[in-house]
């Protein structure tokens, strides 16, 4: 039996060995021996403790199980695939078996079960639980196997002891790293935590109390994450994840039909994205999703779900994590000074949200209305007549004061709607009916200049080529800020993700420098720590470059864009994915969304157009060629706007200088 001791009881040793020297230096000075029965109980104590610990593996031993695959990937994109040995846990006595499903990536020929009696016996997969990460597994069996007892939920408490088992090696008993509870409702509501260290083979395996029940299933989880690699990176660090044994039986008849089981969505878009201190007010509720039959609006504001009162979106998001496509799920709204109550049937997935377009782009600095700054070709704009330089003050019956106001009056209508606007042209207030578009990422043959200061004023702000890196990381990053930025004038943001290794400086400033004058974009360029590649655990610390350059200055929203090539492309899909809330444009040249890549949902509330560029070399690589045109239906196909087109630097960047429009 391996036993891997957490830090938290390497440091109760050292405590008790300097006790120990200072009762040797106590009893060298004629001070009573009598402190030598403390350590003497201090010694039972953790004699003790080993004995619980072997009682508990031992007792939990027979329904812990070893899983082998055969065959199978290697390899998704760059990440190596496990290989195992696996682990898992019985869960019914006619054959049952609950693993991680992080363990079957591979899409293994042949999987095995050595069964407590010692016999490999072949395995099949049943179904997944899809929100939780398993997967049920099952062999054939002539006699009953052992089942665990699940601890209650109400009987677990943080601080109490942690047994995390694996099947890893050849023995009686399983491996085990031993730990502490963290916490007893993670993961939006799906998961316990342990600070035993946890690896690979444990996933899949029981994590135990002294008693030898079982808390939870290991698998891997993150808060961020909804793919089954997703918290694997954290293996042997100190945060590991189970989900509840008691919410594995709560569910087990459904698997057991072969049902997969799958994460509930309600269908609603919320307004603010700090999830921790806004409430829920619902910017959207796409029509034809489960909210929105049920009779919930935009406008609405939750304040209770499944009878817990809401304050902020997180508490939502908790409610509804540890619920499953085919529940239901309880709310009230507070709408005009009313409480309305509504049941809500919970689904795995809604029809992709299409985002509706009058076919213009704005332009910056008008103190009331928006002024269209260019009006697509073929758009229903210019069907209605609209120019260039009308100023749009409203949008049905919702007054338009600012660009925010004009797309969030846009949110709750569908293409194919009729709409009338109200503008302004010169002195005159007009009207014009017009049927909404799908917004679409085409690129305008030429943009008006935008709003400037006459010139930059004196105030000590650096421009030119910029060191732009964190104070607290070693992250490099550099910037671009025009000789003539105003603080007074919002900005665009471009994000250029390079290829990896240093940044180039006067290659970066050839390329972008233009495009910042002339278009008033400030351009970041962060750069990978690695030489050779872009790795995925950087993107939370290029976040913290971005929202340090959204601090530092003036940039409008609605004009953040990033730009990728290769494998800086990839990396940028990744960041996209990850941070929803902040690009509008997403421009690629020559790479793929890499395997690993999140799904991607259009999001009412933050509008994002992509652009796919083929360099020459590009086009003549087939299979690069075959990736992206599957990236253009797939993105399509989730009616995101999406434009595929030969690599054109000036077609580049009047496309990210429009990744404003409405």
């Amino acid at each position: 039996m391996s036993l891997l001791l957490t830090n938290r009881r390497t440091c109760r040793m050292r405590c008790a060995l300097a006790c120990f020297a200072f009762l040797l230096g106590a009893a060298s000075s004629g001070l009573p021996f009598l402190a030598f029965d403390s350590v003497a109980r201090g010694q039972q104590i953790g004699d003790a403790e080993q004995r619980a610990f072997k009682e508990a593996t031992r007792a939990a031993a027979p329904f812990t199980v070893r899983i082998d695959t055969v065959g199978g990937l290697e390899r998704i994109g760059e990440t190596l695939l496990p290989i195992g040995p696996f682990t898992g846990t019985i869960v019914s006595p006619d054959g049952f078996i609950v693993s991680a499903t992080y363990n079957f990536l591979s899409e293994p020929q042949a999987i095995l079960a050595t069964l407590p009696d010692g016999r490999r016996a072949a395995a099949k997969i049943v179904a997944r639980d899809e929100a939780r990460m398993l997967t049920l597994l099952k062999v054939e069996t002539e006699s009953p196997l052992p089942v665990p007892t699940a601890v209650p939920r109400s009987e677990m408490q943080p601080g109490q002891w942690t047994l995390a088992l694996g099947r890893a090696y050849e023995g009686e008993l399983p491996n085990l790293s031993v730990g502490v509870l963290s916490a007893s409702n993670r993961i939006w509501g799906r998961a316990i935590q342990t600070d035993a260290k946890i690896s690979p083979i444990n996933y899949g395996g029981p994590l135990v109390d002294l008693r030898g029940r079982v808390l939870g299933i290991l698998v891997p989880l993150s808060p961020e994450g909804a793919e089954p690699l997703a918290g694997s990176d954290w293996y042997d660090s100190g945060i590991g994840f189970a989900v509840p044994l008691e919410d594995v039986f709560a569910q087990l008849d459904r698997l057991k039909t072969g049902e997969n089981l799958k994460p509930g969505v309600m269908g609603i878009a919320i307004k603010g994205q700090d999830i921790y201190s806004t409430a829920v007010e619902l910017a959207a509720v796409p029509p034809g999703g489960p909210a929105a039959r049920a009779g919930i609006k935009a406008g609405d504001k939750i304040v209770e779900a499944e009878g817990q009162p809401i304050v902020r979106q997180a508490q939502l998001k908790h409610a509804l994590g540890a619920l499953y496509a085919g529940q239901s799920v309880s709310v009230v709204v507070e709408r005009k000074g009313e409480r309305l109550s509504f049941d809500v049937p919970l689904v795995d997935a809604i029809e992709p949200y299409a985002f509706a377009s009058i076919g213009a782009s704005p332009m910056n600095g008008e103190a009331e209305g928006v002024t269209l700054r260019h009006v697509f070709g073929g758009s229903p704009a210019e069907e209605a007549g609209l120019k260039s330089g009308d100023r749009v003050t409203k949008v049905g019956e919702t007054a338009v004061a600012s660009l925010a106001d004009l797309y969030a009056a846009l949110l709750p209508l569908q293409p194919g709607a009729e709409v009338e606007l109200g503008y302004v042209r010169g002195d005159a207030t007009q009207t014009a009916k017009i049927v909404l578009a799908e917004l679409n990422a085409e690129a305008p043959e030429q943009l008006a200049p935008l709003n400037r200061s006459a010139s930059a004023p004196q105030d000590g702000i650096a421009r030119g080529w910029v060191d732009a890196k964190l104070p607290e990381d070693p992250h490099v990053c550099f910037a671009i800020v025009p000789e003539d930025y105003d603080p007074a004038v919002p900005h665009g943001l471009l994000v250029v993700f390079g290829p990896p290794g240093a940044v180039d400086a006067n290659a970066a400033q050839q390329a972008w420098g233009a495009f910042a004058r002339e278009r008033d974009f400030i351009v970041l360029f962060p750069q990978s720590q690695d030489e050779k590649e872009w790795k995925p655990n950087e993107i939370e610390v290029l976040r913290k470059l971005v929202d340090q350059a959204v601090q530092n200055y003036s940039i409008d929203r609605s004009r953040i864009a990033l730009f990728g090539k290769g494998p800086g492309g990839a990396m940028a899909y990744l960041f996209t994915a990850a941070h929803r809330d902040l690009p509008r444009g997403l421009a690629i040249v020559d790479a793929v969304a890499p395997p690993r890549t999140p799904r991607l949902e259009t999001d009412p509330v933050n509008r994002l157009s992509f652009l796919l560029l083929r360099s020459a070399a590009g086009t003549n690589d087939a299979e690069l060629a075959e990736g992206m045109q599957k990236n253009l239906e797939m993105l399509q196909k989730l009616k995101f706007p999406v434009l595929l087109e030969e690599q054109d630097q000036a077609l580049t960047e009047r496309w990210l200088d429009a990744a404003d429009r409405f």
